[in-house]
């Protein structure tokens, strides 16, 4: 699946295994199996998501990570946090 990260630089988003999915209300739990940077995207492979229909329909999601799995900011550094 292609994911659009804000992350900087774009593939930092790999580092982390467990991801949380939200849009509208609806929250899942995702492992992330494998993952590379291609141009201005990631293309991620989520443990048991083998259909390419099934990752269709996790479009729009958010990918939330737990900010206790986020490293130390530096002093004039600062986080984008969706509520």
């Amino acid at each position: 699946m292609k994911v659009y990260s804000f992350t900087d630089p774009i593939d930092n988003l790999l580092d982390y295994k467990h991801w949380t999915l939200r849009h509208d209300g609806d929250v899942r739990q995702a492992v992330l199996a494998s993952g590379r940077s291609q141009n201005k995207v990631l293309v991620a492979k989520l443990q048991g998501l083998d259909d390419r229909e099934e990752a269709r329909l996790l479009a729009g999601y958010e990918i939330c990570i737990e900010r206790s799995l986020l490293p130390a900011l530096a002093q004039d550094d600062y986080l984008l946090v969706s509520a």
